[in-house]
């Protein structure tokens, strides 16, 4: 009786520890599930082949907003942010986030890029479309790692002068840029996704010569010529400068209704200081680019300064304005763009002023990434400074029958990173060819790279570099 009693207990003793090893194997098999979804690295680079794999789903927005609260972001990382790249990038998204924090030891904004190839700028914008401040931007490219931004100088549509662009090829004006461009301008100018002109010329249709111009030059043009400018490819033009107000204040007016009717974008000023101070955006290679223009200064013959309600200029004398427009381009975009048209030039010198130099590096200094400037048919140096590049004068694109140097400078970005090239070009007899297989090329590149500003290097394809 006894043995039997000892061998009913032996009996339950190893059934109790048989169930205790069971629960316990069950337990760290759970947990080491749950650690594999927790810890397993997901690889940017291969993420479309992972979504097509085994889906992770220990993650929740709720537990990505909690993870990311404090995180140091350019944007607000809010539910529509997280939903949209998880739904568009599958559902390891949130695994692959965790994956790429605990790598690189914190968060950064860069992960966005990284994972998903747009800045957290961009796809916050695609995450809130729709929504009242989430309504600013033109979509060049969404799907492209790489975009090109082009800059040219003066562009006149002037046809009253005989020595001007519309008056010399008025024959042609149906099919204007053959007979204007070389073939590798034109190439140039449409390759490019996003194109900037300086726009000094007024559309005249209802404007009156400015009286205060007796002994200056006025450009106009009429109205329906805007067509010309979107042939060219033209995305978006510097309205500040000294050539706009050439027709009085109602074609100034009338300047920025015809480029608003056209879908060219303008900065530089406008009907008023709202308009005049926003900058404008562009979607292109995965980032979210800004525009802002300011004159230098006033002239005798510009556009009076922007009013709170009144229409006008952007003037660089106006240190508190330009600082509010450049503040809230570099807030809001990945990489901000400062059109300059400056006027304190020395007339056919190809150095800068002391006072181009101060405000160029001043728009550095409060944000901008890329200074361009124009306004001086005479072509001018190139800097970098604090790591950006200055162009002081890109010269005369377009303007009139006697010879000038001018470049076509180029901002092309391969997967966020810049490379800034020179396409050196000669406008003559209102025709502009490029010169960059010449020997041409070397004597332009010399003139831009003034050792007294930095040393520059200028490759045989237009690539600049800083040394």
């Amino acid at each position: 009786m006894k043995r039997s009693s000892q061998k009913k207990m032996s009996m339950v003793f190893n059934i109790v520890i048989s169930v205790i090893l069971l629960v316990a194997i069950v337990f760290l098999i759970r947990f080491a599930i749950n650690d594999y979804n927790k810890k397993t690295t997901i690889s940017p680079d291969n993420l479309e082949d992972v979504n097509n794999g085994p889906v992770f789903t220990a993650y929740t927005t709720e537990y990505m907003l909690a993870e990311l609260a404090d995180a140091d972001s350019a944007v607000e990382i809010d539910t529509e942010l997280l939903e949209y790249v998880r739904d568009n990038f599958g559902e390891t998204t949130y695994a692959s986030m965790v994956n790429y924090i605990e790598k690189n030891k914190e968060y950064t904004d860069d992960m966005w890029k990284e994972l998903f190839g747009a800045s957290v700028r961009v796809l916050d914008y695609f995450a809130h479309q729709g929504q009242e401040g989430y309504d600013d931007c033109r979509i060049i490219a969404s799907d492209k790692s790489t975009c090109t931004l082009s800059f040219i100088g003066e562009v006149v549509l002037d046809d009253v002068w005989n020595w001007s662009p519309l008056y010399v090829h008025r024959k042609n004006l149906d099919n204007i840029l053959p007979a204007a461009f070389s073939t590798d301008v034109i190439a140039e100018m449409k390759n490019a996704d996003i194109l900037m002109a300086n726009h000094s010329f007024a559309y005249r249709n209802n404007g009156i010569r400015n009286r205060e111009q007796a002994n200056y030059m006025y450009y106009g043009s009429k109205n329906d010529n805007v067509s010309i400018l979107k042939d060219m490819g033209v995305d978006i033009v510097n309205i500040g400068n000294d050539h706009t107000n050439d027709y009085q204040i109602s074609a100034f007016n009338d300047t920025i209704e015809v480029l608003r009717n056209a879908g060219i974008e303008y900065v530089g000023g406008g009907v008023e200081k709202q308009d005049a101070l926003t900058p404008r955006y562009f979607i292109a290679g995965g980032m979210k680019i800004a525009y802002v223009a300011l004159a230098e200064s006033a002239t005798k013959a510009s556009a009076p300064a922007v009013g709170e309600t009144s229409s006008g200029i952007v003037l660089g004398s106006n240190t508190k304005l330009y600082a509010e427009m450049i503040d809230t381009a570099s807030k809001n975009a990945d990489f901000v763009v400062a059109y300059v048209d400056f006027n304190s030039y020395i007339d056919k010198d190809a150095n800068a002023s002391d006072a181009q130099a101060k405000l160029a590096r001043a728009l550095v200094d409060r944000g901008a990434d890329a200074v361009i400037g124009s306004s001086s048919t005479t072509l001018q140096e190139i800097e970098y400074y604090e790591g950006c590049p200055i162009v002081y004068s890109l010269g005369s694109f377009w303007h009139e029958t006697d010879p000038h140097n001018t470049i076509i400078f180029k901002i092309h970005f391969e997967n966020f990173i810049p490379q800034f090239y020179c396409i050196p070009c000669v406008q003559k007899n209102v025709v502009t060819n490029s010169v960059l297989t010449t020997d041409k090329a070397k004597e332009i590149f010399a003139t831009i790279t003034n050792p007294s500003m930095g040393k520059i290097t200028i490759a045989d394809d237009g690539l600049v570099s800083e040394n």
